[in-house]
């Protein structure tokens, strides 16, 4: 596979919504600095977006699985991102503006804007997120990373982050809440909750997040949590 390698920049400042469209029409008007960081090859990522492409996927359940295909190849990408780097929203502001925008606006179903267009584009938020928990879980691309950083490991390699956008409210159950603070607590939800319906995903983690008022989570392992939530399921 040919090497489709990017150097990574970032923003010097984070942008605001009003400044979307014309930081997608008009990058070189807004100020970057690049990482300390290698460029990235992204050649395994790029392939993994013209599968999901040709797959037919176009509406929402089935651009719900996009995450599933291309979560593995992105982290793997940027696997030498620093910690801090991936906290900081500027990042991955420069990532789905200049870095895939056409992948953020199909993924998300996004109408596109014409350059004259002045207001806050919808679908904003898969763009640019917000320095939150929720905010990284609904930026297109940094979720796909934290889920990686987060579930990833040598026994099982990629199998939970495949795992945690099955479904959709798994996710967003684990993710935007303090629980993926916790990465023992987020991998025990994914291990019993993945493949369950969304209600039962909801509460199975409202009922853990009300536990961890009271108990001390970081002093339970995995297997420790997943039985605390076994009586739930």
């Amino acid at each position: 596979m040919p090497s489709e390698q990017i150097r990574i920049l970032r923003y010097l400042e984070p942008l605001q919504p009003g400044q979307l469209n014309t930081a997608i029409h008009s990058s070189e008007f807004m100020e970057t600095v690049g990482l300390d960081l290698a460029p990235v090859d992204f050649g395994e990522f790029n392939a993994a977006i013209d599968q999901v492409r040709q797959s037919g996927g176009t509406n929402a359940l089935r651009r719900g699985a996009w995450d599933r295909v291309l979560a593995e190849p992105f982290h793997r990408a940027l696997a030498g991102l620093s910690y801090s780097d991936a906290l900081d929203m500027r990042v991955w502001h420069w990532l789905c503006v200049e870095g895939f925008p056409e992948l953020v606006k199909d993924r998300w179903a996004i109408a596109e804007w014409t350059p004259e267009q002045v207001g806050i584009p919808p679908g904003h938020i898969r763009y640019l997120g917000n320095p939150t928990l929720s905010g990284f879980a609904r930026n297109c691309l940094s979720r796909l990373w934290w889920a990686g950083h987060t579930l990833y490991s040598e026994e099982d390699g990629y199998q939970m982050v495949n795992g945690v956008f099955d479904p959709q409210d798994l996710f967003t159950a684990v993710f935007e809440r303090d629980l993926v603070l916790n990465r023992n607590a987020a991998r025990a939800c994914v291990s019993l909750l993945q493949g369950k319906d969304g209600a039962e995903v909801k509460l199975a983690c409202k009922r853990l997040s009300q536990w961890a008022t009271t108990i001390q989570l970081e002093l339970l392992d995995e297997e420790d949590i997943r039985q605390l939530m076994e009586q739930v399921v």
